[in-house]
Parts: C-alpha cells; sequence; structure tokens
C-alpha cells in the first residue's frame, strides 16, 4: 500500500515520467501527429483536450479520464501517437476538489478518496462525487454524438470510453452504467470498479455485450491488482466479458510496451490498419 498521502503528486510525476519515456522512444512504430490537430474547448462544463482528425471526417470517438491530480496533459500528447487517424479523441479534465487523504489539498479529481487503506476505502466510497462526475461524462458524450449529427448528420461508427487509475474507475462505472450509448470498447488502465457492491446489476443491458479490456502492472504500488483491483473485476466478470492483460514488472503507470498494446486495440476496434 502506498505510504505517502500525496497520491496527486506521485501520480502525475509517474505520468510526467512516462511521457518522456515515450517521446524518447523510436516512433515510428507510432502513428505521427499530424494525424490530428489539437483543440481546447469547455464542454458542458468540463475544459477538454480535443484531438481531431485533420483532413479526414471522424468516424470513431474515445472519451479517455486522466488519474487524480493529473490534467488532459498526461495524455493528450502520447494519444497522438497512437489513435486511428479518423478518430476523434477528447480527455476532459476533471474538476478541482479537496481530496480527503490528501490533506483536504484541492486537485483535478473524478471523486474523493477517503483514505488509501483499502478496506477503508471500499467501505466509504464518495458515491455523490462519483455520481455527479458521471453525470458530467454522460452529458459530454451525448453533447458530441448530438454535435456530429448537427454538424453532418453524421454517426459515430464505434466509441470507446477508457482512462488511468481513478480515470480507468470512472469509464468502467459510465460504461457499464450507460443506457443510451452503445459503447464498442470500455478500457481499464491501472484501475479498479467502483461502487460494485451497490449497482445492481453492475452492467446494464446497453453494453452487456461491450468488451471490458483490462490493462494493469503485478507491481502498481497505488492501484494494488492482486490484493485489490483483481477482486473488483472478479466481482462483475459474470456480467461482462473481460479481457485481461496483466505485465510483471509494472508499475503504477502506462509503459511503451502498453501504449502499443493500446494502439493495437484502438486500431483493432475501429479496423483500421
Amino acid at each position: 500500500m502506498l505510504r505517502s498521502v500525496n497520491i496527486g503528486s506521485l501520480l502525475k510525476k509517474k505520468l510526467l515520467n512516462n511521457n518522456n519515456k515515450l517521446f524518447k522512444m523510436n516512433t515510428k512504430s507510432y502513428h505521427t501527429q499530424q494525424h490530428h490537430i489539437k483543440e481546447i474547448k469547455t464542454i458542458e462544463g468540463l475544459k477538454c483536450a480535443v484531438l481531431k482528425p485533420k483532413d479526414k471526417v471522424s468516424n470513431s470517438l474515445m472519451i479517455w479520464l486522466h488519474g487524480l491530480g493529473d490534467t488532459y496533459d498526461g495524455f493528450s500528447e502520447m494519444m497522438k501517437y497512437i489513435i486511428p487517424s479518423q478518430m476523434t479523441c477528447i480527455l476532459p479534465n476533471a474538476p478541482i476538489r479537496p481530496i480527503t487523504c490528501n490533506g483536504g489539498m484541492r486537485m483535478n479529481g473524478w471523486y474523493d478518496i477517503i483514505s488509501l487503506d483499502r478496506s477503508i476505502m471500499e467501505k466509504n466510497e464518495d458515491k455523490e462525487g462519483i455520481l455527479r462526475s458521471k453525470v458530467l461524462l454522460d452529458n459530454l458524450i451525448l453533447n458530441q454524438i448530438k454535435e456530429l449529427k448537427e454538424e453532418i448528420n453524421g454517426e459515430y461508427k464505434h466509441i470507446i470510453i477508457g482512462g488511468f487509475s481513478q480515470g480507468a474507475a470512472m469509464s468502467m462505472l459510465v460504461g457499464c452504467q450507460s443506457t443510451s450509448v452503445k459503447f464498442s470498447a470500455i478500457i481499464s488502465t491501472s484501475g479498479y470498479v467502483l461502487l460494485r457492491n451497490e449497482l445492481k446489476p453492475y452492467v446494464l443491458e446497453k453494453n452487456k455485450d461491450t468488451p471490458l479490456y483490462v490493462y494493469h502492472g503485478l507491481d502498481d504500488d497505488v492501484v494494488n491488482y492482486e490484493c485489490f483491483a483483481k477482486k473488483s473485476f472478479d466481482q462483475i466478470e459474470n456480467e461482462i466479458k473481460i479481457e485481461r492483460k496483466i505485465y510483471n514488472y509494472h508499475s503504477h503507470e502506462v509503459t511503451d510496451e502498453e501504449m502499443q498494446d493500446l494502439q493495437t486495440l484502438f486500431h483493432s476496434v475501429v479496423n483500421e490498419k
């Protein structure tokens, strides 16, 4: 279990370190940045980085959610390398809120975390904050579907939702509990399942056959896989198809290997080589 209470700073440091490592790589194995342009805009009250196809009409949409204490900057540059050329990717900033386990420090967070003690955390989830963020994200997705319809009378062929850590937890909640949006994939990187003891069923009919892809490191020192995350996934695996890839020696970060796996997944889902 993580000993420091400054979890937001730790996560941000890990993400920044990972970004540096990614951009020092041989990027020939990734898509170059010229496929997308980056815009900053506010959608349904959330400040977002929007990656839009530069020369093509978008036919797919991805919502990617950052972790505690981070912003869209943690992933927006990385996503330019790996998303399909006809995909729009929206990376919203979580609302700024006080985080109890960080001594009440205010930071970007999808919900409050009361304690890093897992037994306390499971019994004292910030249900109000979680559901409030869910409404914001539901509205953001519906806004984008409506916008494409109004602009070109079009529809997205594929909609993906995913995220990292706290963002992964929110992406699973939004995807599994959606009553109006059919997702092509739900993705968790270093995440865990929220409110799993309260929401029955956890996966609603709309996305019963949507696959959930789980990527997690065995050496994750923030969201431990064996003692915490795995148990949460096991609890819902009878409701949704879960495909897991667990990495040896990976900690609480998205590594180069994981980024390549995500790139392969994104392109496979939207059928773009």
